[in-house]
Parts: structure tokens; C-alpha cells; sequence
């Protein structure tokens, strides 16, 4: 489900529930949440090579989850070149003229 105020277009911006629709893999991939849905997409994309940034509000991902365990899941993910940006919102999401979404 897109935050509020931000719409699926099924092309640039897409939601979890239209991920499986994609026809072609992007270059790059901006995962707005980082719970277990963000995370699972998030890992997925980086594994075929998409470049993945993960942006949350929260402080650390999966707070559920043994910090350890947490901590060892980032350090593995980083290595895949996936970038986190916690402590961060995103506000709006427009699209460019080259059609790349741009969070602000």
C-alpha cells in the first residue's frame, strides 16, 4: 500500500500488490518502509542486480527481530549494494522527464 498522498501508476511509482506485474526489472528501486515486505522486496531486486535504497522513519528495520540477526541482515544486504536511509520520510514522489521517480 503506497504512504498518503503518494498514488500507484502501475509504470513508476507501484505499490507491493503490483510489484509482481513488472515486465521488466528497473535499474534502480527506492523501498519505501522497511518491515518485512520492504525487506523481502528490498533483498529480492538486490539479488538480480537492481539497485535498491530502502528509506524508513524508523531507526532500524524489523524491530521484532534480534538486533543481532538485524545488524548481520544490513551488513549482507550492503554488500549487495543496498543503500538504507533510516530516520528518514518520504514526503512526495514525483517523476522526472527522463520518467525516474525523484522521493523528495
Amino acid at each position: 500500500m503506497p504512504p498518503d498522498g503518494i498514488e500507484s501508476n502501475h509504470d513508476i511509482m507501484i505499490s507491493s500488490d503490483d510489484i509482481g506485474g513488472l515486465t521488466r526489472l528497473p535499474r534502480s528501486l527506492a523501498v519505501v518502509g522497511a518491515g518485512v515486505i520492504g525487506i523481502e522486496y528490498a533483498s529480492m531486486f538486490a539479488a538480480l542486480g537492481v539497485e535498491v535504497t530502502v528509506v524508513d522513519k524508523r531507526d532500524r528495520p524489523l524491530e521484532f527481530v534480534d538486533a543481532e540477526i538485524v545488524d548481520e541482515l544490513i551488513h549482507q544486504m550492503r554488500k549487495r549494494n543496498v543503500n538504507f536511509r533510516f530516520g528518514e520520510a518520504v514526503a512526495t514522489v514525483t517523476a522526472s522527464e527522463a520518467g525516474r521517480a525523484a522521493p523528495c
